[in-house]
């Protein structure tokens, strides 16, 4: 739902108006409630699932994280993200876009 917004168009019937939901999406969000909210859930799972509540290990695969070999590469893909998109119409929608009627 978070990214694209789309999604938001696709909540069941039967659920308040989408900008009532997105109203307080959006607040729990910068509340930080989700955050709370998932960890909580993953503790749970995992102690339902008989492991211990944290993870003891984490793996990062270097095949998707991948960071810059030289300063000149950083500077050209910050370049690339500022270039704007108007006209073009690939740009994002603002975040409130997807609420419209």
């Amino acid at each position: 739902m978070v990214r694209s917004g789309r999604p938001w168009r696709y909540l069941p019937a039967d659920r308040p108006p989408r900008r009532t939901v997105y109203w307080y999406f959006t607040r729990w969000e910068e509340a930080g409630v989700t955050e709370k909210l998932l960890a909580t859930l993953r503790v749970k799972a995992r102690v339902q699932q008989g492991r211990q509540p944290e993870p003891s290990a984490g793996i990062i695969d270097s095949q998707i994280v991948k960071g810059p070999t030289s300063s000149a590469e950083t500077a050209e893909a910050t370049t690339l993200g500022r270039r704007s998109t108007a006209g073009s119409g690939s740009s994002s929608p603002a975040p409130w876009a997807c609420c419209s009627p």
